[in-house]
């Protein structure tokens, strides 16, 4: 490998475009000062990418463009591109030319600048740049080029920083970091194994798990399937039990049809021995009527009415003792609906109370809250510049009061609500006991006694409770 050309355009007093030849071995540039020999050197650092500009006697790298000289114009960009022979593959670029170039381009405030990198005309990165030349050991900050004072400062140097120099142009160096770098990549690689290694681990214990959890999966969809072939058996079973019995009662039916056509038959010559008798009566009684005369007759006739008044006797005795019974089931369901009308009535004397207490406490929160109002406009009146701190004040009141009489409206209609209820129980009372009042003698104490109570109730529990409802709406 080695370095065949050098392209330069616009790089420090080469204008345009322009190309050095190298040819292969040693090789010598002359020419008088201010030629421009140590800018080709300029050059190749430049494109080897050193870690300052000083090393390119330039303080920025805007400075190697072009400027243009004493006539021209100063150019905005500079492109230089050195051009390896690689037939030896030394470095690691599929194909046997290695164009390697750097681009810097003004922008357009004229101050700031951008800088680009190309290998064989694709875009690039001055990393890549470094790890290219590296395998080469070429640096543009190593000794591949030795400048003015270099010897001299080599000699000077002592041995460790002398060693330094000389790992550096033999490679060591470059192999040293590639080694530490291979044993840090080790230690990652380690770590990872170490994690992998618990990963498979966790993966192992959690493909047994997963295996046994298929074994029962397994079990449980053969016993899922024994089960439908059972259901199915079951199933086809009933159904020829059931074509059994079917076929059992189709025979059934014909031996009883069978049974019937001989019934009716029967049923016809007995018929006709009926009519028979029937007839050979009716000539007996007419015999008899012609031999005894009208009082055969009356008699026959008295006989018929007292069938029928005993029949009628019997369907009135039946329908009193129905009624009695009806009478009996009534009572017995009066007395649990006036039990039930009672307990409802505690429960809503209880629950009025409560609400006459709510109300109570909601009236006095009122009363309050109306008092904190009045306390608030008072001292409006009488302290004008705390006016804004008092209406805030009074915004924060204002809806607890209304609130509080929200809810006391609430309470009113529900205890308004509790007393219409137990003055249509009171009215399912009374009929109750006009029913209960209709039954028979046996139950005239209960409805004594049941009277008695709901007197008291009615005289000391309903008008207390009316009358303290009435005295907190006024």
């Amino acid at each position: 490998m080695y370095l065949k050309q050098v392209e330069l355009e616009n790089f420090k007093s080469f204008g345009g475009k322009m190309t050095i030849p190298l040819m292969e071995g040693y090789m010598a540039v002359t020419g008088p000062n201010g030629s421009g020999k140590s800018n080709i050197t300029d050059a190749i650092l430049f494109v080897l990418g050193p870690k300052s500009s000083k090393a390119i006697r330039a303080g920025k790298l805007t400075d190697l463009i072009f400027d243009g000289g004493k006539t021209g114009k100063k150019a905005q960009y500079t492109k230089v591109s050195l051009v390896f022979d690689n037939s030896d593959g030394i470095l690691p670029w599929n194909d046997t030319t290695v164009r390697l170039t750097r681009y810097v381009k003004m922008s357009a405030n004229g101050e700031d600048y951008t800088s680009h990198f190309f290998i064989n005309d694709q875009k690039s990165t001055l990393t890549e740049f470094e790890n290219l030349l590296s395998k080469a050991r070429i640096s543009a900050d190593g000794y591949n080029l030795v400048q003015q004072g270099d010897v001299t400062r080599i000699v000077q140097m002592g041995g460790i920083e002398r060693r330094r120099v000389l790992d550096s142009i033999s490679g060591i160096a470059s192999y040293d970091a590639d080694i530490s770098r291979a044993q840090s990549e080790r230690a990652v690689a380690t770590d990872n194994l170490e994690r992998i290694s618990f990963i498979l681990d966790e993966l192992t214990r959690q493909i047994d798990a997963l295996k046994k959890d298929m074994e029962a999966a397994t079990k449980y969809l053969t016993i899922q399937d024994r089960l439908k072939m059972s259901k199915a058996q079951m199933v086809f079973r009933n159904l020829e039990d059931r074509r059994n019995e079917l076929a059992g009662s189709e025979r059934n039916r014909v031996e009883a049809m069978q049974a019937l056509d001989a019934i009716k038959q029967e049923l016809v010559a007995k018929a006709q021995v009926i009519e028979d008798l029937t007839k050979e009566i009716s000539d007996v009684e007419a015999d008899i009527i012609n031999r005894a005369g009208p009082e055969y007759k009356k008699i026959s006739d008295d006989i018929l009415q007292l069938s029928v008044d005993i029949a009628n006797l019997s369907d009135r005795i039946e329908r009193m003792e129905t009624e009695n019974e009806e009478h009996k089931i009534n009572i017995k369901k009066n007395e649990e609906d006036t039990i039930e009308a009672n307990k409802s009535i505690e429960a809503l004397t209880t629950e009025i109370d409560n609400n006459s207490i709510a109300i109570s406490e909601k009236s006095s929160k009122r009363d309050s809250e109306s008092e904190k109002v009045t306390k608030i406009q008072e001292e409006l009146s009488a302290k004008g510049g705390e006016l804004k701190e008092l209406q805030e004040r009074l915004a924060v009141l204002e809806p607890n009061i209304d609130r509080a009489e929200d809810k006391e409206a609430d309470l009113r209609s529900a205890a308004t609500s509790f007393a219409t209820r137990k003055e249509e129980i009171s009215r399912s009372l009374a009929a109750s006991e006009e029913a209960v009042k209709d039954t028979q003698f046996n139950i005239k104490d209960a409805e004594f006694s049941l009277a008695e109570i709901k007197k008291e109730l009615k005289d000391n529990g309903a008008d207390a409770i009316r009358e303290k409802i009435q005295a907190e709406k006024a």
